[in-house]
Parts: C-alpha cells; sequence; structure tokens
C-alpha cells in the first residue's frame, strides 16, 4: 500500500490521520484498526495501552506504539504487561514490524464522521476497565455544564413534576446513538434512589456520563455522583 522508500508506520498514521490535525482520534483510531481483523476486546486493551497519557488522543510515537501492539497481537500472543514492555521498550521493539491490514475495509477519507455522529470509538469498545490499568480521573462538572444540562432537563420534564421517567427520557437517550446496553449502564448509575425516574441531579450525572462515555471515559461500575457535582451550582427547583 505505501510507495518505496517510505516508512510503512508514517503511511499508516497518515491513512489514519483522517483529518489531518496530526493526531489519531478514538474514531479515527476505530476506523484505521478494525481493520487489523483483531477482537473489540483485544483492540480496547491496545488503546489502553497506547494512550498511557489517557488523552483520548494518540500522538504519532502512541500510535506507532499502538501498531507494534497490533502486530504481536495478530502473532496470537497475549498481550500481558511483560510482552507490552518488550515490544515497546525491549531490544527487539525496533525490529517488530507494521501489522497487517485489510484496506479494504478503511474508512473514506472524503466520509470523515464527526464524534458526536459516530458512536463507536475505541472507548466505547473499552466499555469497561482493562485489569491492571489505571482509570483516567473524571473531571468535575463546571457551572456551564450544569446550566446546559438543566436547560435539556426543563425541556424533557413537560409535566413538571422534576422528575423524567424512562418515557420521557426515551427519544433523548436514544439521540445519543450510543449502545443500547451502554444507556442502560448510564440510567442504572445515574438512578441512584432506584426509582425509576431521574431528578435534576441525577438527569446531569446522566448527560456527564454520556459525554465523559463518548469522549472516552469508560462507565464506572460505580458511581458516586458528589465525586464529580457541587450540588451547589444546582438551580432550585
Amino acid at each position: 500500500m505505501s510507495p518505496p522508500n517510505v516508512d510503512p508506520f508514517e503511511a499508516y498514521f497518515q491513512l489514519a490521520d483522517l483529518n489531518r490535525d496530526g493526531r489519531i482520534s478514538g474514531v479515527e483510531a476505530i476506523g484505521f484498526f478494525k481493520a487489523s481483523n483483531l477482537p473489540k476486546l483485544v483492540l480496547a486493551e491496545i488503546w489502553n495501552y497506547a494512550d498511557h497519557n489517557k488523552t483520548g488522543f494518540l500522538g504519532r510515537q502512541e500510535f506507532y506504539n499502538a501498531l507494534k501492539l497490533v502486530t504481536v497481537a495478530q502473532s496470537k500472543q497475549e498481550l500481558t504487561p511483560e510482552v507490552v514492555k518488550a515490544a515497546l521498550l525491549g531490544p527487539a521493539a525496533p525490529k517488530i514490524p507494521a501489522p497487517k491490514i485489510n484496506f479494504a475495509v478503511l474508512p473514506n477519507p472524503g466520509l470523515v464522521p464527526s464524534n458526536q455522529e459516530v458512536p463507536n470509538a475505541f472507548p466505547v469498545i473499552a466499555g469497561k476497565a482493562i485489569p491492571g490499568q489505571a482509570q483516567p480521573p473524571w473531571p468535575k462538572m463546571t457551572r456551564a455544564d450544569v446550566q446546559k444540562y438543566s436547560r435539556v432537563f426543563f425541556q424533557v420534564d413537560t409535566d413538571r413534576d422534576g422528575k423524567i421517567t424512562g418515557l420521557q427520557a426515551r427519544d433523548l437517550f436514544l439521540s445519543w446513538r450510543l449502545p443500547r446496553e451502554i444507556l442502560k449502564q448510564v440510567w442504572d448509575l445515574s438512578d441512584q434512589d432506584n426509582d425509576s425516574m431521574l431528578n435534576l441531579r441525577e438527569f446531569c450525572v446522566a448527560i456527564y456520563l454520556m459525554e465523559r462515555f463518548r469522549e472516552g471515559l469508560p462507565l464506572p461500575s460505580v458511581f458516586l455522583s458528589n465525586t464529580i457535582l457541587d450540588e451547589t451550582l444546582l438551580p432550585c427547583l
């Protein structure tokens, strides 16, 4: 696929960087790495190893590292921490070739979707944490976040009872085009009093979770809203 004398790692980077911003987003990565024919869970693990700073993007060297791990995984080796360290830092690391890629399934550069339009990026695949990997910190909601979420809440709360039922939330949640199991997990994490409805605080948490998930943070198994939400920012009902 790459011309003679062109480093295949660089050629792959150019192919994956669809919007030419010099970095690989989760959306771009999943579009490229699905052509490796590796299982999604393995690709999620590779992403977590490569994105070691948890920025949600891969720079050139991080992408090269991901390519090497794809090559290792294609050789049927399990990506244990020891194997990963050897592949990226060991004396054999420079000799690891670029992986095999099925170019026929790569995205068309002229049809580059935005993060808002594509539900499936690496973090979505990652869904739950990879064992042994530190989870990125959850940023706190800002006042602007709470104001934005509150406006949506009052639009959806058509009967003005201060609660949103599953039926009222259905169309809004589906409009995010996330996998159904993720939407269910978001609801379960947000409905902290288990009354099958969301008050304003819980609704803010739900939208916040969906936004962060789409940006690349895997959903936690347990979520305490007071770790990310200062309730003094909530408007009085």
